[in-house]
């Protein structure tokens, strides 16, 4: 029970952020505070959010081809960027 909570967070949050992708501020309003959160109070390896997106491009490889799979990859490699980025800030 509690994956699957934290899993629908985890894909509202990815849903918010494409949302915002052609809006910086917007978009760094969603990541940074979720990075700060989890570098600082969760202390969560910022690898997770790697191994993290690398799961849902595989699913999404398998159940939808290929494409879907390279136009989400560029997604995921903006999140996991400004994540990263993030961290580093944070002493990480």
């Amino acid at each position: 029970e509690r994956v699957v909570t934290h899993g629908k967070k985890v894909f509202s949050a990815i849903n918010n952020m494409v949302q915002h992708l052609d809006n910086s501020e917007a978009f760094l309003g969603i990541v940074t505070p979720l990075g700060k959160k989890h570098a600082t109070q969760l202390k969560i390896d910022p690898k997770n959010f790697r191994i993290i997106c690398d799961i849902i491009l595989q699913l999404m490889e398998e159940k939808f081809g290929g494409d879907s799979k390279a136009s989400f990859e560029k997604v995921t490699n903006e999140i996991c960027t400004h994540l990263n980025n993030i961290y580093k800030e944070e002493g990480w």
